[in-house]
């Protein structure tokens, strides 16, 4: 239906295409007689002045795409393999990250988190009165205590680690 409606509206590229995808799925007569449509409607608006192309070069362009298949995503949500490879090794070091945390911290893991988040975002906040003057009077003061527990929880972990590590 997608291909008969791209072709209606004179998309005759993307028509063939959803003929293909639908032929993989289906061997139809229906739809072989929709990209053989799409075929001659594109060949008929190129003309004969049109460019000509080495099929061998095609042939072989049109199996590397197949090989890297993407196009069932929009375009924009179609990420390269290096990407995805960089991504993933992003987040398995996170969770490498979070998971030694959670085991040498224990239970203090969740008060650091939540340390490292309040600290930025208690610096973006400045609240003010109508005369322009900081209702946190105390915002400095929170922020201080909190860098110190940090400094506090990490001097843990690192003696923790260092103390695993010697285990080992």
């Amino acid at each position: 239906a997608l291909a008969e409606a791209e072709y209606q509206l004179g998309q005759f590229e993307l028509a063939l295409v959803q003929f293909e995808r639908g032929l993989r799925i289906r061997n139809d007569p229906v739809v072989k007689r929709g990209k053989e449509k799409c075929k001659d409607a594109i060949l008929s608006t190129l003309g004969t002045t049109g460019p000509k192309y080495d099929t061998e070069t095609v042939r072989l362009v049109v199996e590397n795409w197949k090989k890297n298949d993407d196009s069932d995503k929009p375009i924009w949500e179609q990420e390269s393999a290096k990407r995805a490879r960089a991504r993933q090794r992003k987040q398995s070091k996170k969770e490498k990250n979070r998971k030694e945390e959670k085991d040498l911290l224990g239970k203090l893991g969740h008060d650091f988190n939540f340390l490292k988040n309040f600290v930025v975002v208690e610096r973006s906040i400045h609240l003010e009165d109508d005369n322009g003057q900081n209702i946190l009077t105390n915002q400095d003061e929170m922020i201080e205590t909190a860098k110190d527990a940090l400094y506090f929880l990490e001097k843990r972990k690192t003696f923790w680690e260092q103390i695993s590590g010697a285990k080992m």
